[in-house]
């Protein structure tokens, strides 16, 4: 699986590693749940063909945030990434845990929510701020740029689906910004050492065909 996706994303080995193992660890969450993994985006987009709904993908693509995480690392940051996904994916979950975990967040309590993202942020402060906070910008400036798209005369609403964690600095960008414009924003945030063709994504809104 490691040479399949070097061969077909062109991404170091190191990443490709990481990708396998923490593929794994997602399985192993969603099997213990019954459930699948990105379910909730298909049933979205299941809706949206349905009804004739507009459906656009807002998130940053996949391969730009896994090459900057982990150029965002150190040497021995790296090591222990991998040493730490190695350990989870040898460890079986437990499905009510999981359960409770979702269902507090989904009542809103916000201190699970928050105690997961101070764990994220004291072993890997880096990934924090490249899986997290650049996404939340990323989402917030193409939800943005889609609504400077819609016809101002009509009616229109927009549903953006995204993961739990990224509600609240999604809503802060949105609400409170930091004086860029969302081009200026998305130029510091597409960048790679390893990838380049990125330009595209600062302006362009990619709509899911229907």
């Amino acid at each position: 699986r490691v040479k399949h996706i070097q061969k077909f994303s062109g991404m170091p080995r190191g990443i490709a590693i990481g990708t396998v193992l923490l593929t794994q660890v997602q399985d192993k969450y969603a099997q213990s749940l019954d459930v699948e993994l990105g379910g909730e985006f298909r049933v979205a987009w299941e809706y949206c063909v349905k009804y004739g709904i507009i459906c656009i993908l807002g998130d940053r693509p996949l391969k730009i945030t896994l090459l900057r995480s982990w150029e965002s690392l150190s040497l021995w940051g790296k090591i222990r990434c991998i040493g730490a996904l190695i350990w989870s994916s040898l460890q079986n979950p437990d499905p009510q845990e999981l359960r409770e975990w979702i269902k507090g967040i989904l009542e809103g309590d916000s201190d699970i929510l928050t105690e997961s993202m101070n764990d994220l942020r004291k072993s890997f402060p880096s990934l924090e701020r490249v899986i997290l906070k650049e996404r939340d910008a990323y989402l917030a400036c193409k939800i943005y740029q889609t609504c400077l798209r819609l016809d101002p005369l009509l009616n229109h609403t927009m549903v953006a689906i995204v993961g739990a964690g990224h509600g609240p600095g999604i809503c802060d960008w949105l609400t409170n910004g930091n004086g860029q414009t969302p081009e200026e924003i998305l130029r510091n945030i597409i960048e790679t050492k390893k990838y380049e063709n990125t330009v595209s994504l600062v302006e362009d809104v990619t709509y899911l065909p229907t």
